[in-house]
């Protein structure tokens, strides 16, 4: 069972041995709500059962898949310049150093150069590198049950985690340092396992249900937010996290998902960023005229709060 209901059950037969295949229901970090042992006679008439308690940690991840996305990682306002190359290179050219002057620090003699004319001279020092780039790629998955009627919202919360994974495989893929998270989740740095890891936990959640979108307070991190559209009036954990922005954070980038196009054909091959359902169980279906219109008031809304640069997320 997931945090956002999602159940994926099978059974197990001792004497087929050997390895016990299952479908899971989609996305997600499954957790057992509880085991069980039977152990019986062939003729049924004894039984014997063991339950056993259920673990914290999830005991199945469905990993979401990697879809790819247009972000542009230059800043978009003052501040820092984050550096993104994984090495710098130094010299040691005449160029960069000057004679020796009373008062100088000792430590910075360049005594190669001594060696070489007898004069002392010192390292004007290396220019401080600007900041290694560091990202958290965060998910907000509140789901406004007006627009996503179920289950439609859990489906558009799997694009956002495969949109997620996709742009953190890129900025990892670059030797940077990368943070997931989410709703209700701390953001945590990893490899791409530990990523993919990250976005299977994250689950629908209705809007305004508890739950808070955790960053890093650190203003040298990066943050990328993938959110849905919703209805922007009332509180949300997303205005929250927007509100608790100090003056002196990084930027946020935050990317509305709303290339949607919903229909009943099935399919289990349409490309990312449109979902498709084998067989809808719900009459009503989102609407594409209300979510246009709630992506673009929720861009409108949005941009410029706790530093936020909001626009929708391109594929």
């Amino acid at each position: 069972m997931t945090a956002d209901g999602r159940a994926a059950e099978f059974t197990v037969d001792p004497e087929e041995g050997g390895i016990v295949s299952m479908q899971a229901a989609g996305r997600g970090a499954y957790s057992s709500e509880r085991d069980e042992l039977t152990v019986c006679d062939a003729f049924g008439f004894f039984a014997a059962r063991r339950f056993f308690a259920a673990e914290r940690e999830p005991r199945l991840y469905v990993l979401p898949e990697t879809a790819r996305l247009v972000f542009d990682r230059r800043p978009r306002s003052g501040g820092a310049v984050f550096r993104e190359e994984p090495t710098l290179s130094r010299t040691e050219e005449l160029t960069d150093n000057r004679k020796y002057a009373p008062g100088d620090d000792p430590r910075r003699i360049n005594w190669k150069l001594y060696g070489h004319s007898g004069e002392l001279f010192v390292r004007d020092g290396d220019p401080e590198p600007p900041p290694r780039a560091r990202y958290a790629v965060l998910i907000d998955s509140s789901v406004d049950g007006r627009l996503f009627p179920a289950p439609y919202g859990n489906a558009a919360v799997d694009t956002l985690a495969a949109f997620a994974l996709g742009l953190a495989a890129d900025f990892l893929a670059a030797g940077l340092e990368v943070a997931s998270g989410g709703l209700g989740l701390e953001p945590v740095y990893g490899d791409l396992k530990e990523t993919s890891r990250s976005y299977a936990r994250a689950a629908a959640s209705p809007m305004g249900a508890a739950g808070e979108i955790m960053g890093i307070a650190d203003p040298g991190v990066r943050t990328v937010v993938l959110a849905l559209p919703r209805a922007v009036s009332g509180d949300s954990a997303l205005a929250r996290f927007l509100a608790s922005r100090s003056a002196v954070a990084s930027p946020v980038e935050l990317l509305f998902h709303g290339a949607f196009a919903f229909g009943a054909e099935p399919s289990s091959n349409g490309r990312l960023g449109r979902l498709f359902f084998k067989s809808p169980p719900v009459s009503r279906r989102p609407d594409p005229i209300a979510l246009a219109a709630a992506l673009d008031e929720c861009v409108r809304v949005f941009d410029g709060k706790g530093g936020a640069h909001a626009r929708r997320l391109e594929i």
